[in-house]
């Protein structure tokens, strides 16, 4: 029964994966702490970085364009602290070759309950 229940959520996890890692929307997920980033084939193309470059929480803060920062900080504080369930707006990202790329994020906080941390899920495409 043990061995069920895990090739069960093996299956799962590569289930999520695959759709993660083949979805047409940039899609990351942020450990609210900054431990942990990671993001997809689509987000790294729309931006023009490698896989790894993103996955540095620091890393962010010189992709979002500087004018955005603050407030972008500011909402997604407002997402820690439950005071909104989700949120949606046009953000501007640097890409490596220095051209601008505008995209509709949407934020979601999803809080684990197994583990005392949460992360932040941001999704969007290029408009």
């Amino acid at each position: 029964m043990h061995q069920n229940v895990k090739d069960s959520a093996q299956a799962s996890e590569q289930f999520f994966r695959s759709i993660f890692e083949n979805a047409q929307i940039g899609i990351s997920f942020f450990n609210i702490d900054g431990s942990t980033v990671f993001s997809n084939r689509a987000l790294h193309e729309m931006l023009g970085y490698t896989g790894e470059e993103p996955s540095h929480f620091e890393k962010w803060d010189e992709i979002i364009h500087p004018n955005e920062r603050a407030v972008g900080a500011e909402r997604s504080a407002k997402l820690v602290h439950g005071k909104r369930p989700n949120d949606n707006w046009e953000q501007r990202f640097g890409r490596r070759c220095c051209s601008i790329v505008v995209a509709n994020g949407r934020f979601s906080l999803l809080r684990d309950t197994a583990f005392p941390r949460a992360s932040e899920v941001a999704d969007g495409g290029r408009l």
